[in-house]
């Protein structure tokens, strides 16, 4: 039988929208602390610090994979990730966020049961359309987007005067000149008629 984290095939330089719910529509962030601790899961992983070490004073494996764009919501969030080889990179990441996410809200809100609905669900990007468009969807998300602090928008809009390592805005396709235009333009009944079936 196979594992509930089994590894899942990625596409060595393919992008994918990767995203999950909390069930029965509870809230997976209730504070900034969540929202930093879940951020902090990514740096921890995708950022070469041999400085940060695990309980064994292991320095932690970076995982081969890149951020294009991300949003984290009070129930949900999403990542549009791109696995920078075969190693299964997004597979690892997603199984310590899922592991180490659950185990802290347990601690810090006494959650009984499940966490999420199931497994993390992905598509493949196909186009650089599609790559573009679901930038924007991800950004979109939030009612007031344009400062929201729990997304990469502030990177796109250049709100940040550097990124973290591991977010790589370039991989977008997207000229960031004009990028805050390419967002309020953004009919929000349109967000599945760009041929992606984008979320749920």
């Amino acid at each position: 039988m196979s594992s509930k984290y089994s590894r899942r095939a990625f596409e060595a330089g393919g992008i994918y929208h990767v995203f999950n719910h909390a069930i029965s529509d509870r809230k997976l962030f209730n504070c900034e602390r969540d929202f930093r601790f879940f951020m902090g899961l990514i740096d921890r992983h995708l950022n070469n610090n041999p400085n940060e070490t695990n309980i064994k004073g292991v320095p932690y494996k970076k995982l081969q994979v890149k951020v294009v764009s991300y949003c984290l919501m009070e129930n949900h969030f999403h990542l549009q990730l791109q696995e920078f080889s075969a190693d299964g990179g997004i597979s690892e990441l997603m199984k310590i966020i899922g592991a180490e996410y659950s185990q802290y809200l347990r601690k810090h809100y006494a959650w009984r049961g499940a966490i999420f609905e199931g497994r993390f669900k992905t598509v493949r990007v196909k186009t650089d359309e599609q790559n573009k468009h679901l930038t924007r969807y991800i950004h979109c998300n939030p009612r007031y987007f344009l400062n929201y602090e729990w997304s990469s928008v502030k990177y796109y809009l250049g709100k940040r005067k550097s990124s973290p390592s591991w977010l790589d805005v370039s991989l977008s396709g997207m000229s960031l000149v004009n990028y805050k235009m390419f967002l309020t333009e953004y009919d929000r009944k349109t967000k599945h008629q760009d041929g992606v079936e984008f979320c749920f």
